[in-house]
Parts: C-alpha cells; structure tokens; sequence
C-alpha cells in the first residue's frame, strides 16, 4: 500500500483566519522537561534543531534527542539561546554561559573566552560575509568569530555601541548588520561605521528584543514597549501596540513567511499575525502552551514552528478550512453540511442550523425561531426547494418560504429519529428512521415499510435515490432496494462487505458504492458486488461516508478520518486486477496521514459530506465544518534522505566517522539511522541492508534501528532506505562494517584445523585398518594354532597313549609295568590339556559333537519358548576341518536367530550336506523377508559373508518383502577329521 498525507500549502495560508490553521503542541515534559523553546532552526539534512532552556534538542519529526552537558562535554552549560546554519554546513550554536558550539561533520567544537570570544553569554548569531558568524553577547557586545573559530573583530562601546547586552542579531539583505541592545536601542553597521535608532530618533523604549527583514527591504524592530516598522525610503518610523490590535506591548520575537506575513511573538500576550495592515491573535486559550513566544522558524513545507515558555507548537496548512464555534458556529460538533440551489451552506449541529454565507455565519436557526427541537440531525433540498431537516426525536422539520412545517410520529412517521432523508423522482420524500424503517411522504401523509415487508431492519442509516429512480436503503441487516414497491435485500451472503450499511454513493458512471461499518466499501455493478478494505490498502474497514470528485477519486470517510483512492483503481480490482494491496495507492487526510487531522465524521448523519457546485467538499466532523478543494492539495515532500546517527556494539556507542572496525567478539551489533520528516513523519518507512550478509532488503515499517545479533566476522556494507507518504524510496549513506575475527575464526586457521583434521583422519584410517589387519592375523594364527595341535600334538598324544597302553597290557608281568602307567598318565594328562586348548578355539557346542549335532542343539535353543518349529536335515560324507565347522556354525546360528528375531517366523528349515568337493549349508524360514539390496541394520549379512570367505566359499541371499528368507553358504570341502 501506498500511503500519501495531505501536504499544507507551500506556506501558511494568509487567506485563512489564523485560528483555522492545524495546530500541533509538544510540552516540556516531551522536551526532557526544558520549560521554554529560545530558538529554532531546520538545517539542511532536514532536522528541527531546538535551542532551549535545558540543552540542544533535535527533532526529526518522529523523536527528539537532547544535547547536554551531561552527555557532551563541548557543552559546559545548558541554555541555547541562538542557532545559525553557515553555507559550509556547520551549525553554530549560541550557548548562554557556554560560548559558541559549533556541529560540523558530527563532531562538537567549543569556542569561548580561550579564542578571544568576549563573554560566555551567548545571545544572538547572525551569519559574516567571509563563513564565520556575528556572535551577540551580554556583557561583551559583539564579536566576529572566523570560520576556524577564531575571534577576528569586536564590536563595543569603542566603537560606539550603546550598551553591551546584546539582545539580537540580523544581517540584512543589503549586506548590512543589525544590532540590538539592551537599554542602547538598535544599531546599524554599514560601511565599518555604527548608526544608532534609539528613543531620541522616535524609538518606542531602548530595549530591542528582536529585528527583522520584510520583502521590500524595511526593517521591524521590536521593543518592551511597541512593534516599529522602518520603511526602506527613510521614512518615519511607525510604530504598533495595543490600540493598533497587538496582543501585547511587550514584544519578543519577530519572524516572517515567505508570503511576506510577519509573525509577532509578545510577552503574556501570545502570537500575532500582521497581515493586510491587520493584527489577527492567537493565544492560550486557542491552544498555545503559553502566551510568552520566544522564536519562530518557517520549515521547508511551509509549516511554522513556534518556541514558547512552555513548549513548542508546529501551525500548518490543513487539507481543510475549519469553522467550529471559534469562527462563528453555535457549536464544534457537525452533524450534516450541504449547499442549495442559491450556494447557501446549511450546516446542521447540536445548537441549531447554520445558514453560511460568504465565509461566515448569517443566522442561526433553532427552537425559538420555529423548530421542533434544537438539535439538527440530516439535510435535504427538495426539487420545489424545501429544506428539509430532521430533529433530535422531534421527527422532521419542512423550511419552505419562511415557514416551518413539522412531521411528527402523531403524523405517522413512525419514529422521531430520523438518520436520513431523500426524495424519490415522483417528488415523494423519504425517510430513513432508527427503529421504524423508512417512511414515505406523499399526499399529504406518511407510510412506512419495515423488516416485515422485505425490509433488511427497521433500522435504517442512509437513503440514495439512484438514476433510475430507485430508492436504496442502508441499513442494519443488509441493502434494500425499493423498485415500484417491490423491495429487494442484499447481504453478506450476497457478497456485500457487510451487513450494517452507512453510506451510499452513485458516481457519474452509475456504479453504486457501499460504504459498511465493518466490512469495508462494496462496488454494484452488473448485479455483483466487489469488497474493498484494508488489505486492498485502505485505512479502515468502517466506511461512514462516501464522495467523488472531480479529478477521479472517491473519497472515504472513517473513525481516523478521510482518505481518497482513485475509482478507476477500484474499477480495474473489480474487473479481475491483482488483489496485492501495494496495487492500491491510498491518500491520507486525517489520522493515518500527516500532521493537522481534522477529526472523524460527526454522529454519521447526513450528508456527512458534500461537493459543492464549484468542486470543493464540505465535511461534517466533530471539530466544526471543514472545506477542502481537492485540486489544491498536493503531495507532500518526501523524508530527507537517510541519516545514520549511531552505531552501538555490545550496548555500547561506537564511533562511525572513519568506519568502524569492531573488535573480535563483538556478538551484537546495532546501526541506528532516520529520515527526518517534518510534514508526515509516522508514514515515513525504511528498508535496510547488510550486504554480505542480507540476502535481500529487509523492511521495517517506521523502526529506525537495525539489529544484528550473532553476526560472524567479515567486511559488510550497511544501506538504508526511506519512503515517504509518496511511496518513492530514497538511499542514503552507506556504512562499511567491518568485524574482526577471534585467531581462530580467521582463513589461515581455519586452513590450519583443515589440513590437522586431514592427517587426524588418515591416522584413524591407518589406525583401523592396523587393527582389522592385526584382528585377521590374530584370528588366522588361531585356526593355524587349532590346527598344528589337532594334526600334530594331539595326534602324536593320542598315539602315545595308544601304544602306552598297549606296552602296559603285554607286559602286565614286567616290573618295569609302572613306566608303561606313568606314560600313560602323561599322554592322558598332556592329550586333555590339548583339547582345552582346541576348546577355546572353537564353539562350545562343538565340543564333544560332530557339525549336524551342535547344528541340531543351537537350533533348539535358539527356537525355545518361541513357538517356532526347527527342522534340522544333515547328509555329510565326511566332517569339515574343526575351522570350517567353527564357522559354519556360526553363520547358522545368525542366520537362525534373524529368522527368528527380525522376520518373526514361524518355521525354520536347517539342511547341511556335502558332495562334490564342497559343503552346503541353507537355512530357510518363512518370515517377513527383507529387501537384499537394502542396508538392513540388524542381520549381520556382512559378518556371515566374511565368514563364508574366509574359507574360500561364499554366501547367497534370497529374500524378498513378505516372502520368507533363504541364506545358503558354499564351501570348499578339504577333508575330514581322524
């Protein structure tokens, strides 16, 4: 969405009385409790700077921010009494009791005493021919401060200045200065040579306050005592006070706009306006914090900005000339405005009705001059030229000729509130009513229809006559259409934005708009209705009004106000366009915009608004009558570019100027910035970017401050953006980031831990590969150990004791006998020690049993308390080597218990045989199966495998989701044990 505020005049308005001017107030305690604004000034980069009793304020239109001693120490004391801009950019700042304080390139320099500067009271600045300043002291006269801040002349008693209390300052357009004391009257410096106007020349008191410059050349001095004009033809002085319409004698400040009307600041008597010969006043009790005005400055956009005892007021130009009980009217509040036939505005409030005439009120029309009721609710001018009005529950009122005629619920209107009033094209009038329906007037009666004839309520907020001549109502429970008696009602489900409907609108195409208290604006058109609210880009989805005009908008009214949109936008949405809300460009004229809101509809009576025969609109609110001309309002300017105001590292402020370089460990980084604004400030929006880091913009609404926390080190480049209410978005400076790493966050380490890691993870490899190689050799030496004491000590054991035992039975008779038993034994003994030592070579369940029977075991027990049936089928010629048995077994017992295990099956076939130079072991179940090819973790397919290798065989799988599993090794057969 789009969003434009409505812009004031490029200068105040001089036509407007001085009171129809918005009007906006920020206290002392919105100014860090300073109790009085001494100076103003806008710089070039678009900030307010404000001098005042407390220290240097600056205001970007969104914050202000305050310059102290306690937070800069080129500040040694806290009254600012003077600002000045110099052309290189600096500002000069005026301190009272502090000297001068110059801001260049966001660095504060003081200058006092130690430059030659002859007295710390600093009262006025005025800007020197060569880019220094003119500097107004108490006390010491004036001074000429160079450029580099160097005192470069004095001007004083010597050199005949009467007095050396300087009150201000001016350099004229001439190239002359102006001097003005206290208790010395005004001094002019023309050609190095001193004049003086002071009482004996006609001057009104000696003490000069405040000199200024008008358009022609003539000079306006102000004293304690008058306001004195002296013309540029050498004149007499002319003087102005409190016989002549000033407020006050006692006269502060002087500033002029560039309309050339002169602003007059006095003492106890508030703001002036000398304009035309004429002084118009503005005072306390039209709003001013105060009535004692020390400064004046005119911004960019026109807008005044006021410093008082008591805060800071901003006037400006609003989109609409008011006129509530100020400039005439009986009361603020509007309820309805419209302009006959004649161009005589009536304006319908609580205390009567207005007749408006030539930009004032005529009469005012009420109970004592003949209507029911004083409280006037909603207008119509029929086609014989009646008004009509309706009361405050006195029904309505018919104005005709001089005479009032009064319609009552005694007459059969049926209610005495009456919301709205039309008149159909048989000359029949109509009224919309609060609890009655609507009821019609004609011949010389009333009648009424209500929810019971079709009617959506009986509570009815708005009538339209459209150009056909039918008759739509607004009401509470939808929008009916009454055609030739026949009334037709339309609601949500009809695709109408809201059921409670309060304002209708036909534009000059004949489309229908509907505006809803919660559901936004509705287009009819071609028997279908199209809903627009605030995700189309509106400010609101209560419409309470609805105007076109002249240049193609359509003008909204809610709760924050009016707002335009342009018709033929709404058109292309209702045709199919893009639903994207940043398609619909939406201007703002009350709350949503900028400064000087109007205020919101008035009790949604109507006409609420109005267009008049020459194209302005009339507007009923609830602060009096607005009059706007749409063709005058224009855009307002844009935000300034981007300012970046500080950087802030860990929570703590960091210089930007040069780039900041932030130390290792900085783990949180703020880039705070703005965009002053001094007309429309909250539709100020920024986006941002870190490049190097953001991938994109990143946008943030109207927050001025950046975060990023965790950043990792390196070099960025920060970027900001600001749109303004006209959409455009504008770049300002951009900042080099740069975040040092810790050591080892840096490239040359992290290539370090690169190529550590890299030899860490051969080392591993070679490692692991060490220890699978030493495990293979450990497990071969055992097979070769089993071996050598199966094949040759305990064959050799065995046949010892064989033949022991034989030499022990053939010579039983031989003394020797007892060798023969003590062989024996030995054999026995070194024979048991040799099958121990096969035992821990071999599965236990070998021991004692040949392949088939430990098979035949291991599957029982594998299968106990499972409920699973084992068959075990063993056809070998011949036992395998003890290492193949070993092995064999091994791999039946795994294949056996994931049988069991993993597939969940329910019987298992085990079948060894031999033949043929190899060995066969299968074992098949009927289970889950599982997918060969898949990594199952779980089923040990890798150890059986390296298993059945090891002995020069291999092993086959067949397997297969829901069809069971068959495992089958193959080995080469090599013989068979003795």
């Amino acid at each position: 969405m789009a969003s434009l505020a409505a812009a004031p005049a490029l200068a105040l308005d001089p036509s407007r009385r001085v009171d129809q001017y918005t009007l906006e107030v920020w206290d002392s305690s919105q100014l860090f409790g300073a109790r009085t604004v001494f100076a103003i000034l806008q710089t070039g980069d678009g900030y307010l700077w404000l001098g005042t009793s407390g220290g240097l304020v600056r205001f970007d239109g969104f914050r202000f921010v305050i310059f102290e001693p306690a937070n800069t120490s080129a500040f040694t004391a806290a009254p600012i009494r003077a600002l000045l801009e110099t052309s290189d950019g600096s500002l000069w700042i005026g301190v009272y009791g502090g000297g001068v304080v110059r801001l260049q390139g966001g660095r504060f320099e003081n200058f006092g005493q130690e430059q030659g500067l002859p007295s710390q009271l600093v009262r006025a600045l005025a800007p020197a021919e060569d880019g220094g300043v003119w500097v107004g002291t108490q006390g010491g006269g004036v001074a000429r401060l160079a450029a580099d801040g160097v005192v470069a002349e004095l001007i004083g008693s010597a050199d005949g200045l009467l007095g050396q209390e300087v009150r201000c300052l001016l350099a004229s357009r001439g190239g002359d200065l102006w001097i003005g004391t206290e208790k010395g009257g005004a001094h002019r410096r023309r050609g190095g040579r001193l004049e003086t106007i002071t009482p004996a020349q006609g001057l009104k008191g000696d003490t000069v306050m405040a000199i200024a410059e008008d358009a022609a050349g003539g000079i306006y001095i102000a004293t304690t005592w008058a306001l004195h004009h002296l013309a540029r033809n050498g004149a007499p002085l002319r003087h102005y006070s409190l016989a002549d319409g000033l407020p006050s004698d006692y006269v502060f400040s002087l500033g002029q706009d560039r309309h050339g009307n002169l602003w007059v600041g006095t003492g106890g008597g508030g703001l002036s306006r000398f304009a035309g010969g004429r002084f118009a006043n503005l005072g306390a009790a039209d709003g001013l914090p105060g009535d004692y005005v020390w400064a004046f400055h005119e911004d960019r956009s026109g807008a005044l900005w006021i410093g008082l005892e008591g805060g800071l007021v901003r006037l400006a130009d609003g989109p609409y000339t008011v006129w509530g009980e100020r400039q005439g009217l009986p009361h603020d509040q509007v309820h309805g405005v419209l302009e006959d036939r004649r161009g005589v505005i009536w304006i319908a409030g609580p205390k009567g009705l207005s007749r408006f005439v030539e930009g004032r009120v005529s009469e005012v029309l009420g109970k004592a001059r003949g209507l029911p009721a004083a409280e006037i609710r909603s207008l119509l001018e029929a086609s014989d030229g009646a008004l009509w009005v309706s009361t405050e529950g006195a029904g309505v009122a018919r104005l005709k000729d001089g005479g009032i005629t009064t319609f009552t619920t005694r007459d059969g209107l049926g209610d005495g509130m009456v919301w709205s009033l039309a008149e159909t094209p048989d000359g029949a009038i109509w009224a919309g009513t609060q609890n009655s329906g609507v009821a019609r007037y004609a011949g010389g009666r009333w009648t009424t229809l209500r929810q019971r004839d079709g009617l959506g309520n009986d509570s009815v907020r708005v009538l339209l006559v459209d150009r056909a001549g039918d008759l739509w109502a607004g009401t509470m429970g939808g929008l009916s259409r009454i055609r030739d008696g026949r009334i037709t009602t339309y609601t949500r489900r009809d695709g109408l934005g809201g059921d409670s409907v309060f304002s209708l609108y036909q534009d000059a195409e004949e489309h229908l708009w509907v505006g809803t208290l919660s559901g936004g604006l509705s287009l009819f058109q071609d028997g279908r209705f199209k809903s627009f609210d605030r995700r189309h880009g509106f400010f609101a989805d209560a419409v309470g009004a609805i105007i076109g005009d002249d240049l193609g908008y359509l003008w909204l009214h809610a709760a924050g106000g009016p707002f335009r949109v342009r018709r033929d936008e709404l058109y292309r949405l209702f045709s199919g366009g893009a639903e994207r809300a940043d398609h619909l460009e939406a201007l703002s004229f009350g709350k949503s915009g900028g400064r000087g809101f109007l205020g919101a509809l008035g009790a949604g009576f109507t006409p609420a608004v109005f267009k008049t025969r020459d194209g302005r609109l009339l507007y009923a609110s609830a602060k009096g009558m607005g009059i706007g001309d749409p063709g005058q309002l224009r855009p307002p300017p844009g935000p300034a570019p981007p300012i970046l105001e500080k950087v802030v590292a860990n929570h703590r402020e960091v210089g930007f100027r040069p780039p900041p370089i932030l130390p290792a460990g900085t783990y949180d980084l703020e880039i705070h910035y703005t965009a002053p604004s001094l007309d429309a400030p909250q539709k100020t929006r920024f986006r941002y970017r870190l490049e190097g880091y953001d991938r994109a913009w990143v946008e943030v609404g109207d927050r001025r401050a950046a975060y990023y926390p965790n950043l990792p080190p390196g070099e960025y480049l920060f970027k900001v953006a600001a749109a303004g209410a006209g959409g455009t978005w504008s770049e300002g400076a951009a900042l080099p980031v740069v975040l040092l790493p810790y050591f080892w966050q840096t490239g040359w380490f992290k290539l370090l831990l690169a190529g550590l890691g890299a030899w860490a993870l051969y080392g591993l490899y070679r490692l692991r590969a060490g220890r699978l190689e030493a495990r293979a050799a450990v497990a071969e030496e055992r097979n070769r150990i089993a071996r050598e004491i199966h094949d040759t000590l305990a064959q050799d054991l065995a046949a010892i004791l064989t033949y022991a035992r034989m030499g022990q039975s053939s010579a039983a008779a031989n003394a020797e006998a007892p060798y023969f038993e003590d062989i024996a034994a030995l054999a026995t003994s070194s024979l048991a020690e040799a099958r121990r030592s096969l035992q821990a070579l071999r599965p236990p369940a070998l021991d004692g049993k040949n392949l088939a029977q430990a098979l035949a075991d291991t599957a029982r027990n594998l299968a106990a308390g499972t409920g699973a049936e084992i068959a075990v089928r063993a056809e070998l010629a011949r036992d395998p080597p003890p290492e193949a048995e070993a092995e064999l077994l091994r791999i039946a017992k795994e294949a056996i218990g994931n049988a069991l295990r993993h597939g969940g099956a329910r019987r298992v076939e085990v079948e060894l045989r031999g033949g043929g130079g190899e060995v066969v072991l299968r074992v098949k179940d009927d289970g889950a199966g599982f997918d060969p090819a898949a990594a199952v973790a779980g089923y040990g397919l890798v150890g059986m495998r390296e298993r059945a290798a090891a002995l020069g065989g291999t092993l086959a799988v067949t397997s297969g989701p829901g069809g069971g599993t068959t495992i089958e090794a193959r080995i080469p057969a090599k013989g068979g044990e003795t």
